[in-house]
């Protein structure tokens, strides 16, 4: 019964991106592990649309993502191809996902006929991190939030890349990392190998 209502969880979470203009991923060219599942969708999503951006998302779900318990739990990483070139400090990502999670929160609190009070409000808090592997603006933090799938709160660990792509072209490339695992665990090194695909 329980893997059932994960499973359930799984399609409704997809589901929601599936509303929000969904595309195949058979043309991208970011590296999806074994087990790890794809979902590609225009930007900003329609549970979201204060973003202020444009763009494509481009998102790896790891293969125990919706299984409680599991080290894979709530463990996924997307990408963010944006078309123009909007601040991307510390504040701004803060305010840009807290807006994104919001919405994806309450879109599937809906979508399961669950009261959306029930979603308490997601705290956000980022510093700049230190990465000597690449020249990237890399971004360390944590997102308080409601977990839908179990009615509870969660903290997701994250790692943010920012990429300014003035250089080749306009717009940003920005690489969110997000599990409760700690840094150290070996998630982290999956995150390693998709990152390091993107062109």
């Amino acid at each position: 019964m329980h893997s059932k209502f994960l499973l359930a969880c799984f399609i409704l979470f997809t589901g929601i991106f599936q509303s929000s203009g969904q595309e195949k991923s058979s043309d991208s060219k970011l590296l999806a592990p074994p087990g790890w599942r794809s979902e590609r969708f225009s930007l900003p999503p329609a549970f979201a649309k204060s973003i202020p951006f444009a763009g494509k998302e481009d998102i790896r779900f790891s293969p125990n993502w919706a299984k409680k318990n599991t080290e894979g739990y709530w463990t996924y990483c997307f990408l963010w191809a944006i078309d123009d070139s909007p601040s991307f400090a510390a504040k701004d990502i803060g305010i840009y996902l807290k807006d994104y999670f919001t919405g994806l929160i309450k879109a599937n609190l809906a979508a399961s006929k669950t009261d959306v009070s029930k979603a308490i409000p997601v705290e956000i808090s980022l510093r700049e991190a230190e990465e000597k592997n690449t020249a990237d603006k890399v971004y360390e933090g944590d997102i308080r939030m409601l977990d839908y799938k179990e009615q509870a709160p969660i903290t997701l660990h994250l790692r943010i890349f920012v990429r300014d792509q003035k250089k080749v072209n306009s717009g940003l490339i920005v690489f969110v990392e997000a599990s409760p695992q700690p840094y150290n665990d070996k998630v982290w090194r999956y995150f390693d190998s998709i990152y390091k695909s993107i062109n």
